[in-house]
């Protein structure tokens, strides 16, 4: 199952596809995963065109990142994602890698295997043995 907002992505990948991008990284995998045929930044741009510019902003109190807020809206990006992830295309692949870290689940993590954001600091304490 696609949903809408993937299918838009990988329409934007296929009209900025290069073939010799296509051809170096379905080299590069040895055949291994298909290719679109666009790189890294390409990539990012195509998912910014779709989605729009995220905020950069992560400090507390921002009154714009209020869980009711973005919490529907976070929830349909993680599906995009996944649909993206889903994809055959290693391209559409990092798109949904792209898409998923710039949702509002990874800002508000406090889970530090997840993103690696997390709000507290672990420290390793040295036993007095």
């Amino acid at each position: 199952m696609t949903t809408h907002r993937a299918t838009l992505i990988v329409e934007q990948l296929e009209r900025r596809a290069t073939p010799s991008v296509k051809t170096w990284m379905t080299n590069y995998m040895k055949g291994s995963t298909p290719f679109i045929g666009c790189k890294i930044p390409v990539v990012r741009e195509s998912v910014r065109c779709v989605v729009g510019p995220t905020s950069k902003k992560r400090g507390r109190g921002d009154d714009d990142n209020d869980d009711a807020k973005t919490t529907g809206v976070a929830k349909t990006y993680v599906e995009d994602a996944i649909s993206l992830l889903r994809h055959d295309c290693g391209d559409a692949k990092q798109a949904g890698i792209i898409l998923y870290a710039n949702t509002n689940h990874c800002r508000r993590c406090r889970m530090r295997h997840c993103c690696g954001n997390s709000s507290r600091k672990f420290y390793a304490r040295r036993s007095d043995t």
